[in-house]
């Protein structure tokens, strides 16, 4: 099917379940599809995209489901509501290739459930959460000489049993990690890559295992590469020696002491006492001492609660430690100040009446104090 210049609004989403192939005539972004998902189902269906603009999808741009395959080629997809393109279900396959995915309101591409898919030269930036996403045992994401930056949370991210490979790609910018892997027989094959200017480069715990060899991971504001709580790199646990390719930085390995942990606790219950101290529990606080910290405590929970949960210093000659965002903190160190204020104005009543009754003495009297013993030794 061939689809001339113009920008197109479909009344409804476009579900199709027989092969379909949908080719945009003229040059890149000469045809507009706008407020519309395509929708592929069913074993042996393939969905071609060529040349097209998919743009404000009122949900996922492209969701391919029920053992169908998709082919995005040649295409720019931005601002959508869900995710770029979405891939779910076991045999289900999508192939993205030489195209742009932007500003979307979710992932740029999420594949889970069993579902596979490959970014191939192509740009994946801006979305609203991770790059791109894979979760749930059997899931396969391949993302190569591709780019992920600028997006809100991790340029790719893994989990829950999925597998990740990741070969001659730039990531960099992204708000959280570069690249995250996350949970038991989750995997992560890492080759020759560039990642640089994340807040993490390459994060990887709770037993996960990757497999690292030539990348160049620098420039990372809070550290290159964090490898916690039984991750695995290149077949080695990570309290033993790191791997020495290029731009790994080494690390000393944390015991109880340097951290804190509060293995067992529940989302949201972080409260000093719940705090545990033990060698062999899981860490779940880290101290930073750099800009994107406010030297703080960073808490990553076990259980999903908010990621951007802060431990604050509400201040260098106060250094008590405040649960929460930067409001709480900020109210605290307001009602520390209302303290002292109201301390220092009681102990110059102090001073006032032991004047009256001892005789004068050398304390410096301020306002308000000051006006009201000149008017009561006026009266006496």
């Amino acid at each position: 099917m061939a689809v001339h210049p113009g920008t197109y609004r479909p009344r409804n989403n476009l579900q199709l379940q027989k092969t379909v192939d949908i080719e945009g005539v003229g040059d890149s972004g000469a045809v507009i599809i706008e407020r519309a998902e395509f929708q592929i189902s069913g074993k042996g269906n393939l969905l071609r995209l060529l040349n097209l603009t998919l743009a404000d999808s009122v949900d996922n741009a492209v969701m391919v489901t029920d053992k169908a395959e998709c082919i995005v080629e040649d295409c720019e997809i931005f601002s959508c509501r869900a995710a770029g393109i979405e891939v779910s279900g076991c045999e289900t396959k999508a192939t993205i290739q030489y195209s742009v995915i932007h500003g979307t309101s979710y992932h740029g591409v999420h594949v889970f459930n069993g579902a596979s898919a490959t970014v191939q030269d192509s740009e994946i930036t801006g979305t609203s959460k991770n790059g791109a996403a894979c979760s749930e045992p059997g899931s396969m994401l391949q993302v190569i000489n591709s780019v992920l930056a600028s997006n809100t949370d991790s340029g790719a991210e893994v989990h829950d049993g999925a597998h990740l490979i990741i070969r001659g790609s730039l990531i960099h910018g992204n708000g959280t990690e570069g690249v995250r892997v996350d949970g038991e027989s989750t995997s992560a094959i890492l080759e020759s890559n560039e990642i640089r200017e994340n807040e993490i480069g390459v994060w990887g715990w709770r037993g996960t295992m990757i497999k690292a060899t030539s990348n160049n991971i620098w420039e990372n504001t809070r550290e290159d590469f964090d490898a916690e709580d039984g991750c695995q790199v290149n077949h080695l646990l990570s309290q033993q020696p790191l791997p020495t390719f290029a731009g790994l930085k080494r690390r000393p390995v944390r015991n109880h002491w340097q951290r804190p942990t509060t293995a067992g606790a529940k989302s949201g219950d972080w409260d000093q006492q719940e705090v545990q101290y033990g060698e062999f529990k899981r860490p779940l606080l880290a101290t930073y001492d750099n800009k994107n910290s406010a030297k703080a405590l960073h808490v990553r929970s076990i259980h999903k609660s908010p990621d951007q949960a802060w431990k604050h210093s509400v201040g260098e000659e106060h250094p008590h430690l405040v649960e929460g965002s930067l409001v709480a903190a900020k109210l605290t160190q307001e009602k520390i100040e209302v303290a002292q204020h109201e301390e220092e104005y009681l102990l110059q009543g102090k001073r006032v009446l032991e004047d009256v009754l001892c005789g004068p003495a050398s304390y410096h009297v301020t306002e308000p104090w000051k006006s009201q013993f000149e008017e009561y030794g006026d009266t006496c």
